[in-house]
């Protein structure tokens, strides 16, 4: 009887040490839970295409808000990246030089070519917003590089459909110029070139201008008829 109990106590014995506790997961347990996890919180984040902006909502499932500076925040990415955002992968002062900013000052070269008081409060206004964008708001968030995107677009369209109307049509081809330097600046930002793209940004700013402003002297004394 005292070796049978004996057995029993040892065969006792070995099974806790070798069963597993309930209180705590095996590992077989413990990863069978993982992909669970990995999935719920692939779904939250795939949840937020449904919202039209792919980052709109934060991983805790929240509506994200972005820093407009002094206009307060907004929770769409798309008001806040065309109307707000520099559009510089770059942060703090860096992003602010004399040559790629204030050279947007030749966007006020037309006032010198133009007899129309509106045209010419136009171009003098673009130079404005452009000094103001690229130069003394290139650090932060600000409204101002929503309203030189819009005017420079804007120009940009007029500029072209008028030369194209009032003058011959070769003469829009000179816009590859300034538009090669703007496509340079976007390269030199994707490769999170600094200086390339001060560079690029100076040529857009310098052909630009030199441009618009030959393009508006030659619309209003240049009719295309004696080209």
């Amino acid at each position: 009887m005292k070796k049978r109990a004996t057995s029993q106590a040892d065969r006792s014995e070995h099974k806790s040490q070798t069963a597993p506790s309930k209180m705590e997961p095996t590992a077989k347990d413990d990863n069978s839970k993982m992909p669970l996890m990995r999935k719920m919180t692939t779904s939250l984040s795939d949840s937020t295409s449904f919202t039209g902006d792919d980052d709109s909502r934060s991983a805790d499932g929240s509506r994200m808000q972005y820093d407009c500076g002094a206009f307060g925040v907004v929770d769409s990415i798309l008001v806040y990246k065309i109307f707000f955002h520099n559009g510089l992968p770059w942060e703090g002062a860096q992003c602010r030089a004399v040559r790629s900013g204030l050279s947007g000052i030749l966007y006020a070269l037309p006032m010198f070519t133009s007899p129309n008081p509106i045209e010419t409060a136009a171009w003098v206004t673009q130079a404005f917003l452009s000094i103001m964008a690229d130069y003394v708001c290139a650090d932060r968030p600000h409204i101002v590089h929503g309203l030189d995107r819009i005017s420079a677009v804007t120009m940009l369209i007029v500029t072209v459909v008028r030369s194209y109307t009032r003058l011959q049509w070769w003469t829009v081809l000179l816009a590859i110029l300034p538009l090669s330097f703007f496509a340079a600046g976007d390269a030199a930002k994707s490769k999170r070139d600094l200086k390339a793209w001060q560079n690029a940004h100076c040529g857009w700013h310098i052909t630009g201008g030199i441009l618009v402003m030959f393009f508006v002297k030659a619309i209003y004394l240049c009719p295309s008829t004696e080209w």
